[in-house]
């Protein structure tokens, strides 16, 4: 019953001080939506680099200097080079399976989209891919594409789409836990034909039996093949993290302005509390004066600026959804294919909420811990001056 007569007292209170309290929901909310959309740009970082295949046992080689698989060049001839060294030292069956990959960007309606080769083998066991809707391509200029492609461009199956002047159906489209990008597969002799590079993909992968130690592979061809000429060796793991190292800059921004959101948080919340304090001093004092300690006058505070708090908090996250559903129905953004989804997740809404929460308490404390010091005689003088609130 009093926390009810309490929370009626400072929603009143609140009310009556309809335009301080109107403009200090608006700038926090401002911020809250910025920080939830930090919050989400993050997250679609971390998911870079999960489009690429996973299969154990497996080497992936590409160029020299190369930041990001589009930009390697390997020739076949060099290719076959690592395996025969594979074979002449570990054996003839030392390698499970050997294919090639070409994984290039290209532009469509103004977005950064993959396009790479894979059978459909390949992309069934090493990527885990499977059929949503339509087929496989099983005739000539037909291709799949992944959901997130789907997404981002609208297009469909039964749709065609022209690439570097050629014309291409779309058959079927494909999903997998392990791909967030946005991708286009296409056989690897419609790839070559299209891009008139026979004989050059970006990258190589070798597949070692499993009595194999692909660790003493790796440090082999490292050791005695590197000609500075052709290929890095890579192991799954370690190649996703060399893929995830060009996007750290954006992330460690995002981070950057992640930081710089919750301290402007924090300097709302104690913002909100100094003026509250200064402009109803003499109501405080008054409290004081009837016997209120002060850690009941800390408390009654910090519920007020609590509900400011959850005001703005509940605004910023609903602009924030707002935005992020426009967002995906208009822009959808990607980067080399990882769709840039801005989805606003349940993990960062408790993490901002705990977090606001924390600063509200933390900010009362601070601006009120001179009240403390107080004697009745300062605080009698504060009744009968200062602004009637």
């Amino acid at each position: 019953m009093k926390l009810l007569y309490v929370l009626r007292f400072l929603i009143n209170h609140i009310v009556r001080d309809w335009l301080r309290s109107t403009l200090t929901i608006l700038s926090l909310s401002m911020i809250v939506f910025i920080f939830f959309l930090s919050s989400a740009l993050i997250s679609d970082m971390g998911n870079f680099g999960n489009g690429l295949i996973d299969v154990p046992q497996t080497l992936i080689f590409m160029s020299r200097n190369a930041m990001l698989p589009s930009d390697s060049q390997i020739n076949t001839v060099d290719f076959d080079s690592y395996q025969t060294a594979i074979q002449d030292l570990f054996g003839a069956h030392a390698i499970k399976q050997s294919y090639t990959k070409i994984f290039r960007q290209l532009h469509y309606d103004g977005r950064s989209i993959s396009l790479s080769t894979l059978t459909q083998d390949e992309m069934q066991d090493g990527a885990d891919f499977f059929l949503l809707e339509g087929s496989w391509p099983n005739k000539k200029q037909e291709i799949v594409v992944t959901r997130a492609f789907n997404t981002i461009t609208e297009k469909s199956i039964g749709d065609t789409m022209t690439i570097y002047g050629s014309e291409f159906l779309i058959s079927g489209i494909i999903n997998s836990e392990k791909w967030m990008a946005a991708v286009i597969f296409m056989p690897v002799s419609q790839a070559e034909k299209l891009y008139q590079t026979e004989g050059i993909f970006q990258l190589g992968f070798i597949q070692l039996n499993n009595d194999v130690d692909a660790n003493l592979v790796q440090q082999f061809l490292e050791t005695n093949l590197n000609d500075g000429d052709c290929c890095s060796v890579y192991q799954d793991d370690h190649f996703v993290a060399l893929y995830r190292d060009a996007v750290k800059g954006i992330r460690f921004l995002a981070r950057i302005l992640q930081l710089i959101v919750l301290f402007l948080i924090a300097f709302g919340s104690y913002n909100a509390s100094v003026l509250v304090l200064n402009e109803h001093e003499r109501e405080i004092a008054l409290l004081h004066v009837v016997g209120f300690s002060p850690k009941v006058i800390n408390g009654i505070l910090i519920f007020r600026l609590w509900i400011l708090l959850f005001i703005s908090y509940l605004l910023g996250y609903g602009l924030a959804l707002i935005y992020s559903k426009w967002y995906l129905s208009n822009l959808r953004l990607a980067i080399s294919g990882n769709l840039i989804r801005l989805e606003i997740t349940w993990d960062s809404f408790l993490l901002g909420a705990g977090l606001i929460f924390l600063f509200a308490v933390i900010s009362v404390w601070f601006s009120l811990r001179h009240q403390y010091t107080k004697n009745i005689h300062v605080s009698l003088q504060k009744v009968f001056t200062g602004r009637v609130g």
